[in-house]
């Protein structure tokens, strides 16, 4: 089959990929992710991590979801799921994608000064 646009052949270049080395290829995300246990987090701002700090912001909680039932706060800075560093969006969305196969997951956040744990069940 040929393509032709104006009269002219038109060419397609075409890369195959398997599954595997297709995540590979995506872009890493900056937009804010949402929907697991009723969090949206965000990148960290460039003058936070310039201070050492390094994971997601917590920049939404639904008050009905299972984030707000255990105390995760917005403003809350993610720093692991499941005992894994978290460095960013793509990090975050990794995790949270295996937590939610379980079922449940173990999130620590940092909190002004302190750490804490919160353990989150989907309903």
């Amino acid at each position: 089959m040929e393509l032709f646009r104006e009269g002219k052949p038109l060419t397609l270049q075409v890369t195959l990929v398997s599954t595997d080395s297709a995540a590979a290829l995506k872009p890493k995300s900056t937009s804010p992710q949402s929907g697991w246990f009723g969090l949206t987090v965000e990148e960290i701002p460039k003058n936070m991590r310039i201070k050492g700090l390094s994971g997601v912001i917590v920049a939404e909680v639904e008050e009905e979801g299972v984030a707000a039932e255990a105390g995760i706060q917005r403003g809350d800075i993610i720093v692991a799921i499941n005992q894994k560093r978290v460095a960013n969006l793509n990090d975050y969305g990794m995790a949270m994608k295996a937590a939610e196969r379980k079922g449940s997951v173990a999130i620590l956040v940092k909190r002004g000064e302190n750490s804490i744990f919160f353990a989150l069940k989907i309903k």
